[in-house]
């Protein structure tokens, strides 16, 4: 079965979401080229700095969702 890149990414942010779950320490650091242009900050979201440019593409959004 041919997986597209948009599945491949999804299943390594799931992948990702249940080894980081569990008992949190005060910081968790994870680090790694994740493919993904965040662009520019959106409101209410605390996890983007302000010095984010462009616009969001949909991997970005993945990883902004993850964070």
């Amino acid at each position: 079965m041919h997986h597209s890149t948009i599945e491949v990414a999804e299943d390594f942010y799931q992948a990702l979401s249940d080894s980081t779950a569990g008992p949190k320490s005060l910081y968790q650091i994870v680090m790694g080229d994740f493919n993904a242009k965040v662009g520019a900050k959106i409101q209410q979201e605390r996890c983007i700095g302000t010095f984010g440019l462009g616009m969001r593409k949909e991997r970005g959004q993945m990883l902004v969702d993850y964070a």
